[in-house]
């Protein structure tokens, strides 16, 4: 719409004069009669002093509805990718959203709503390029040392790859570095891209793997983690057999390796809390309930040593119960 359309519209609803408005804005009235007729518009400086003279938004004068408004403001975000304009087109849409309710306008509500989820989806895709940014970063500074930061980074790096689309790539890329240089953290970037794709199956077959042969016959620390991937393995694949066939075998390797750091340091708990739980839930699943009952007490004796970890114990205590 025209600009003198649309004052000559707000004129008409207001019931103002030309003359009213030329003596309040220190124009002529032929030169607002001109405006209304098409054949020029007012000065930019005058434009201000026109929406507040029929007490309107700029955005109003210039005859945009709100829905575009909003619109407009969603756009600029897209464009921009600045904390303000987030804020600011958020605030506009769940204002639109409450009023939407209010009038029982249930169109106009989803398309808010529609609004909404657009602005949050972008919001997540700006905060993911930056994450990755500062997961590269980091993987450049921590790669030379060793430092226990580079593999839990690049752990994360994977999933933000994976959840953009890439998840073939990284794990052909994964499965290639374990194949040429089989170590710790080859092998559990491998196995996270495998269980993150959903494909126990192939995890459980990776102890046939000279390397992932040679570290389950260990006694550290390794070996326990070895385990633990495989057991979260088994649990993908629904695969009862595998935890009643080797549980007892971590097992006794986690109480190896808590009675060695108690004889250290005076300090060692033997729990297998997070293992044994997944095997209650295995249990569960396949309707072997006395299996799971019999469970219960360990679990809830071995979740005391979190204690301490208010939030993470009552979670633990939560979810043993409801078995």
């Amino acid at each position: 719409m025209e600009i003198g359309t649309r004052i000559l519209q707000l004129r008409k609803q207001k019931g103002i004069t030309q003359q009213q408005l030329a003596e309040y804005l220190s124009v002529l009235p032929q030169t607002v009669s001109r405006w209304e007729a098409g054949g020029g518009t007012p000065d930019v400086m005058l434009l201000p002093k026109v929406a507040t003279f029929f007490g309107v938004t700029m955005d109003e004068l210039f005859g945009m509805h709100d829905m575009e408004r909003i619109q407009q403001m969603v756009l600029r975000y897209s464009v921009l990718w600045d904390e303000k304009s987030f804020e600011e087109a958020m605030h506009e849409v769940e204002a639109g959203i409450k009023e939407a309710v209010a009038d029982k306008a249930e169109e106009k509500r989803q398309q808010l709503l529609a609004l909404k989820m657009h602005l949050l989806l972008q919001k997540g895709r700006q905060a993911l390029k930056e994450a990755d940014k500062i997961a590269d970063q980091l993987i450049e500074e921590t790669e030379e040392a060793t430092n226990p930061l580079h593999l839990a980074v690049r752990l994360q790096k994977m999933q933000f790859d994976m959840q953009n689309g890439k998840a073939a790539k990284r794990l052909r890329e994964s499965r290639k570095a374990f194949e040429e240089h089989p170590d710790m953290e080859t092998l559990q970037i491998y196995f996270w891209a495998l269980e993150e794709s959903g494909q126990g199956a192939e995890v459980l077959r990776q102890q046939e793997h000279p390397f992932v042969k040679q570290m389950l016959k260990g006694t550290d620390e390794n070996a326990k983690l070895v385990w633990e991937i495989l057991f979260y393995g088994a649990a993908q694949e629904e695969d009862v057999a595998f935890f009643e066939e080797h549980f007892s075998e971590y097992e006794n390797l986690t109480k190896n390796l808590a009675n060695s750091k108690k004889s250290v340091n005076g300090e060692g708990e033997s729990n297998c809390l997070q293992i044994r739980f997944l095997m209650a839930c295995l249990f569960k699943e396949e309707g072997m309930q006395e299996k799971v009952e019999a469970l219960k007490p360990v679990l809830l004796r071995e979740a005391e040593v979190l204690k301490s970890r208010e939030m993470l114990y009552n979670h633990y205590v939560d979810q043993i119960q409801a078995l």
